[in-house]
């Protein structure tokens, strides 16, 4: 029973562990080279590029900003 209590103890300490710490800034996926093609959106968390329609990010779940269209 004590080892039980223990690995669960030690599984809460690595997790609480790492959730102090800022996020690394977003990288953008997409070439610098590459400008953004008007009605392309990128996600602002991870910088891949969506699909039309898009609601999430396919690569890390992060909400899209959509614009409204006109």
């Amino acid at each position: 029973a004590g080892f039980g209590v223990l690995m669960i103890a030690g599984g809460l300490y690595y997790y609480f562990r790492g959730t102090g710490r800022p996020r690394p800034a977003a990288r953008r996926r997409h070439a610098s080279g590459e400008e953004a093609q008007e009605g392309q959106t990128y996600c602002p968390q991870c910088g891949a590029r969506a699909r039309r329609g898009d609601r999430f990010c396919r690569t890390c779940g992060t909400r899209l900003r959509v614009e409204a269209e006109e």
